[in-house]
């Protein structure tokens, strides 16, 4: 007659879980060659905060002389909110596997604390590509919302003050990025007006490529020498090139968005002036559920689990400092 094991030695199914558990979380916290882009361009608020907003103000900062009455400014006028949104990942299996066959592993811990790391990235990606109407030109007082997406010919300089004109932040993208596309782009920056109408001073500070035209960007921007074009009299035909020294290098940060789905479509940002074209908010930390031999999940499946849940979201804010060009 066969014995009867009672679920008293648990301890290797929980021992995978549990060493999974920690390769991730060291994972996590390694700084390895990765970049949270997201991070690094836009606004990030690390809060446990449910809702989040930011304010917009209508009109820029400036000094004028001071005439009895202080002047001030509302921060408030238009502002942009967004709810945390809840994202999850997780790996289970028979508890029977991990005691019986489970050879580790291999790198499925380090690979989700990739995910984790990538996933804002992804979210702004999504939003990016997506190329919703802005929140900011939702009128506060009658609800109406606006009707300019992120990217467009035509923004308005200050939404209430239309006599101030347009702006546009919507480019084609070039076949081959050389020395006068650059000059251009960053020319275009350069001729933005703030919301009192006077140039806010940007500069080209990054490109956000997709990995197909990584190589040709560092080209442009990293070799000592590049060839510009020679034109015949009347400017009507390449007839040659020449060497010239590359006064762009070192000027402009390539970032690599691993998360792009185009191979053609890049932007340009302009970071110098602390205008942002996206904000984020996210918690601290990812909250971890394991379910071993003890939980009820295995008692009703024989499974044992492990989930990690990743609570935060993004929101597009401010066109004037990003450019697409596609």
């Amino acid at each position: 007659m066969p014995s009867i094991t009672q679920n008293q030695l648990y301890s290797d199914a929980r021992q995978a879980l549990t060493e999974f558990s920690d390769r991730f979380k060291d994972s996590l916290q390694q700084n390895k060659d990765f970049t949270t882009w997201s991070a690094e361009i836009g606004i990030e608020v690390v809060t446990d905060a449910l809702k989040t907003v930011f304010p917009i103000p209508l009109d820029a900062p400036g000094f004028t002389e001071f005439k009895d009455d202080m002047k001030y400014r509302d921060l408030f006028e238009r502002s942009l909110s967004m709810v945390e949104k809840t994202w999850q990942d997780g790996v289970k299996g028979k508890a029977d596997k991990f005691e019986r066959d489970f050879v580790g592993w291999l790198l499925a811990p380090e690979n989700m604390a990739t995910a984790a790391r990538r996933a804002p990235n992804k979210w702004v990606t999504s939003l990016l590509e997506a190329n919703p109407i802005l929140e900011y030109y939702r009128d506060p007082e009658s609800k109406t919302a606006g009707s300019i997406n992120m990217f467009h010919a035509a923004h308005p300089v200050n939404p209430i003050i239309p006599d101030l004109g347009t702006f546009g932040n919507t480019g084609a993208a070039p076949v081959t990025a050389d020395a006068a596309w650059l000059k251009q782009a960053k020319s275009d920056f350069g001729k933005v007006k703030g919301l009192n109408g006077d140039p806010l001073g940007l500069e080209m500070t990054h490109i956000l490529t997709p990995r197909a035209r990584e190589q040709e960007f560092k080209d442009l921007l990293e070799n000592d020498i590049l060839v510009q074009t020679v034109k015949n009299a009347a400017g009507t035909e390449n007839v040659g090139g020449v060497g010239v020294n590359n006064r762009h290098k070192g000027t402009v940060q390539l970032i690599v968005g691993e998360e792009l789905t185009s191979d053609v479509t890049f932007y340009t940002l302009a970071m110098n002036t602390g205008i942002y074209p996206w904000v984020m908010q996210r918690r601290a930390t990812l909250e971890e559920l394991l379910s071993d031999k003890s939980s009820q999940h295995y008692h009703d499946t024989l499974e044992v689990k492990l989930s990690y849940i990743l609570r935060g979201n993004a929101q597009l804010a401010l066109p004037h400092s990003i450019k697409r060009w596609s």
